[in-house]
C-alpha cells in the first residue's frame, strides 16, 4: 500500500507518514500532522479578538492632522474626510480601503473560512480554498494603514505648514491587524474540503 503523504505547512515539503509514530518534514524537521492543532478553535478566538479590536480602532483617535496650526484629534473616518477636504484625495481613499474594506473584509473571509469547515457550503469548497489564497496574499499589506501613519507624521513634520501626530487607535488597529494575521495562519485550509469538525477534534 501507499504510504500516505503529509504537506508541512512549514517549508511546503511533502513527506510520506512514517508508520504510526510521529512523522517529521524531510525538509526542515517539523512535526507533521494530518491537520493543524486545534486549528478552528484558534481561528475562531483570534477572529473574535480582532474584531473587538477594530472597535476602539475606529473610536479612537488615529491621528491629529493639524494644517498653520489648526487640528483635533481625528478617528479614522474622520481622517479619510480631512485628507478628502485638504485635497489628498489619493492617500485618503488608500487610508479608506486599508482601513476599512480590508480588515472588516479579512474578519468576513475567515468567518467563511470557518463555517465552509464546519460543513457549510460544501459545493462551494473551490471557491473558499481561493478565498483563503487571497486572505494570505493581502496579509502582507494589512499593515498599510499604520505604515502610512507613521510615514505621514514623518513627512508632513518637516514641513512648517502641516503636522500628523499618531494617536491610540493606531495601536487598537495595528493590534487587529497582527490578530487577523495569526488568525489566517491558524487555519488549516485542509478542513475545508473536511466539510465537517470531527478531523479538526482528532488532531487536538
Amino acid at each position: 500500500m501507499t504510504p500516505k503523504r503529509l504537506h508541512c505547512l512549514v517549508c511546503s515539503q511533502v513527506t510520506p507518514e512514517q508508520g504510526e509514530g510521529v512523522t517529521h518534514c524531510s525538509g526542515c524537521g517539523s512535526p507533521l500532522h494530518h491537520r493543524r492543532r486545534r486549528s478552528l478553535a484558534w481561528t475562531q478566538a483570534l477572529s473574535l479578538a480582532a474584531a473587538i479590536m477594530l472597535i476602539p480602532a475606529n473610536f479612537l483617535p488615529v491621528m491629529t492632522i493639524q494644517v498653520l496650526g489648526r487640528g483635533t484629534p481625528s478617528t479614522i473616518l474622520e481622517g479619510v474626510i480631512t485628507l478628502w477636504q485638504e485635497g489628498l484625495w489619493a492617500i485618503g481613499a488608500i487610508v479608506l480601503i486599508a482601513s476599512f474594506v480590508v480588515p472588516f473584509g479579512k474578519l468576513v473571509g475567515l468567518v467563511l473560512l470557518i463555517l465552509t469547515a464546519r460543513g457549510r457550503w460544501p459545493e462551494r469548497r473551490r471557491q473558499m480554498a481561493i478565498l483563503y489564497r487571497v486572505l494570505v496574499a493581502i496579509g502582507r499589506w494589512s499593515m498599510l494603514d499604520v505604515f502610512l501613519v507613521v510615514f505621514l507624521t514623518g513627512l508632513v513634520q518637516l514641513g512648517v505648514l502641516a503636522s500628523v501626530t499618531p494617536g491610540l487607535g493606531v495601536v487598537a488597529f495595528g493590534v487587529s491587524v497582527v490578530l487577523t494575521l495569526l488568525a489566517t495562519d491558524a487555519f488549516d485550509p485542509r478542513l475545508i474540503w473536511d466539510g465537517n469538525t470531527r478531523a479538526d477534534a482528532h488532531s487536538t
